[in-house]
C-alpha cells in the first residue's frame, strides 16, 4: 500500500454543504455552487485547491443522511457570507493515498487505509473527518483522480 505521511500547515476553506448527503446529485450541486462563487471571487478554476470533509461512513450511514462538505482554500482574509461557511484544516500530519479510478471504488480505498495501513503504522487517526483532495473533474474526464486524507496521531 504506498501511503505517504505528510505535514500540513493550517489550511483556511470556504465549505459548502451537500443538501444530499454522499448522493451525486448533492455532492454535483454543492461544487457547482462552490466552484462559481470561487471564481467570482478571483479564484481561477484551475487554481482551486478542492477539499471535500467526508464527515460518515456509508457502510453505516445511509447515503442521503451522511455529511459532506465541498472546500476550496482561500486566504485568511478573504470575506465569506451565507450560504458559503469557512471552516478550517488543521495543521498536523496526515496519511495520504493516491487514488484514480471509478467513485463507486473509493470507498475501498479509503477503508484499506483505516484496516491495512493503519494497524502497524504507529499512528492512529485523529478526531477529523476524512478528507479527499480532488486532482480532475470526475463528470469532465469520467473517473475520479484524488488524494484521500486521514488525519493522524502518534500512539
Amino acid at each position: 500500500m504506498n501511503i505517504e505521511v505528510r505535514e500540513l500547515s493550517n489550511l483556511r476553506v470556504c465549505t459548502m454543504s451537500s443538501q444530499g448527503g454522499y448522493a451525486p446529485e448533492g455532492i454535483y450541486e454543492a461544487w457547482d455552487k462552490l466552484i462559481s462563487w470561487a471564481s467570482n471571487n478571483g479564484i481561477k478554476p484551475e487554481q482551486q485547491q478542492r477539499f471535500a470533509f467526508a464527515f460518515d461512513n456509508p457502510a453505516i450511514t445511509p447515503i442521503d443522511k451522511c455529511r459532506y462538505d465541498a472546500a476550496i482554500v482561500i486566504e485568511t482574509d478573504m470575506p465569506v457570507n451565507l450560504p458559503f461557511a469557512t471552516s478550517e484544516i488543521p495543521a498536523g500530519k496526515y496519511a495520504v493515498l493516491y487514488y484514480k479510478g471509478s467513485p463507486e471504488e473509493t470507498l475501498k480505498a479509503q477503508m484499506s487505509i483505516y484496516s491495512d495501513w493503519l494497524p502497524n503504522s504507529g499512528f492512529e487517526p485523529d478526531d477529523f473527518p476524512l478528507l479527499e483532495n480532488y486532482l480532475n473533474d470526475v463528470r469532465a474526464d469520467g473517473y475520479l483522480e484524488m488524494e484521500i486524507y486521514v488525519k493522524l496521531k502518534d500512539l
